[in-house]
């Protein structure tokens, strides 16, 4: 079956409405938490798969800007990687992603990657919350230029999962474990807060 744009676009947005409800549901109408097996990571510890709908530990909790944004983000999972896009339908580049994403919701941030390095405020890793973006080196981490951005999914003592536009092997849209990649932990430059 050929799907046109507005097809494409509406089906995401289905995906979208559909996770904020489901979520609101698992919320307050169970109060119980997807268990933490339900995160699967791939045999190259590159990318995992994430449930779309991950019910918040707080049952009490409704839902912030931040969830609004990952469930947003997460409806884009599988978009492929295209250069100097910002496009679900043609794809995206990690920062046509994350201003893609973020814009949706009233945040005009950069769309080149290279001017992520001073939007926000500073936080460091260990501080890093759901929604933040990390900013990274691009090809040659000696040199530090800024040449990556992903959104933050979740920081659990330490151990963070973002979300982005990836060009490696698993291109596209996927959530990578930051923790169990060198080529990221190598490139890190900052991490900045704009929610």
């Amino acid at each position: 079956m050929i799907l046109n744009q507005q097809d494409i676009i509406r089906t995401r947005m289905n995906k979208f409405s559909s996770a904020v409800i489901a979520i609101f549901f698992a919320q307050f109408a169970f109060a119980q938490p997807m268990p933490a097996d339900s995160v699967k990571t791939d045999t190259a510890r590159i990318a995992v798969t994430v449930p779309e709908l991950v019910a918040k530990p707080d049952s009490n909790a409704v839902m912030t800007k931040a969830d609004s944004i990952l469930a947003y983000a997460k409806t884009f999972i599988g978009v492929t990687y295209k250069y100097a896009s910002a496009s679900p339908t043609q794809g995206f580049d990690c920062s046509g992603f994350v201003s893609y994403v973020f814009n949706h919701f009233g945040y005009k941030l950069p769309r080149s990657s290279k001017d992520y390095g001073t939007i926000g405020t500073k936080v460091e890793l260990a501080d890093c919350q759901p929604g933040d973006i990390m900013v990274f080196a691009g090809g040659n981490p000696a040199k530090r230029p800024i040449g990556h951005v992903g959104i933050v999914v979740e920081n659990k003592n330490g151990d963070v999962h973002f979300i982005h536009s990836a060009t490696s092997k698993h291109r596209g849209v996927v959530i990578s474990h930051y923790n169990s990649i060198k080529y990221y932990t190598q490139r890190l430059v900052s991490i900045r807060r704009v929610i």
